[in-house]
């Protein structure tokens, strides 16, 4: 499929970082850039650092919206993940982290809701996490249930990452099972996406747990349509999370990459 003119889109991500792990390509062409999470509970060190890295950031159509997060992370179960109301069906087990609410999960879904039906325009193009969760994350794919809840409301022309792992397969497989997309390529954009990184570096909140990521030179992007799902060839950027093997990169250390994540959401 041939480029498409994202000029006056929006592009809705959860967190801080997750519009140049994801979406490099596109976030110097969009009209406006909305990050939706700011504080998590239990780590001041990354909610101070976030506000000063929201002083400093440097392209100036990007909105946070500042909710706070609720610590999803690792809450569903991604064996056989389950829909909820808003978001996935999360439990408390020895996985969770202290600052788990699963009350504020659902109460943020709200806040989603009401803040793109205030700031999104009718019929607007809007880019946004993809239903599984790009690596399997509990909040993106919460954000992507609230853009597509007023898909139709509101008219949107609906279109999120390739981004998958093997963590989030079995919710991509079911996905693509209901679901027909159609996708284009657009080259990453390193510069930007280094400079960013090096914005959260500074202000200690880049959340990805090596010192070294791997962006793809070429990101895909799906978008929804409303034709049957009856099968289709789609390319995939795809993550390795149980050997920690992003993708061309090689030497990259051979351990667990979800167990990292956690580790550093944990640390204090």
């Amino acid at each position: 499929m041939t480029d498409h003119d994202f000029s006056q889109a929006a592009l809705v991500v959860a967190h801080p970082d997750d519009e140049i792990l994801w979406f490099s390509s596109v976030i110097d062409d969009v009209a406006s850039v909305h990050i939706c999470y700011l504080d998590v509970p239990g780590r001041e060190d990354w909610s101070e650092g976030r506000r000063r890295a929201q002083e400093r950031f440097p392209l100036a159509n990007t909105h946070f919206v500042g909710l706070t997060e609720s610590v999803a992370f690792q809450c569903a179960d991604w064996a056989d993940p389950k829909s909820s109301d808003h978001g996935l069906q999360l439990s408390r087990t020895d996985r969770a982290l202290p600052g788990f609410d699963a009350k504020r999960y659902a109460e943020n879904f709200a806040a989603l809701q009401q803040y793109l039906r205030e700031t999104l325009q009718p019929g607007q193009v809007v880019l946004t996490h993809n239903p599984w969760g790009e690596y399997g994350h509990e909040e993106h794919v919460q954000v992507h249930r609230a853009v597509m809840s007023l898909k139709n409301e509101m008219r949107l022309d609906i279109w999120h990452s390739a981004y998958a792992s093997d963590r989030s397969a079995n919710l991509f497989a079911r996905t693509l099972a209901s679901q027909r997309f159609e996708y284009i390529s657009r080259k990453t954009n390193l510069p930007r996406a280094r400079a960013l990184e090096a914005l959260y570096r500074q202000t200690n909140c880049w959340t990805w747990p090596f010192d070294d990521y791997a962006w793809f030179d070429t990101e895909y992007l799906f978008r929804v349509t409303d034709a049957n799902a009856s099968g289709a060839t789609l390319p995939v950027n795809f993550v390795n999370v149980d050997n920690a093997q992003l993708a061309r990169t090689s030497n990259q250390p051979k351990v667990r990459l979800m167990q990292q994540i956690f580790n550093r959401l944990k640390a204090r």
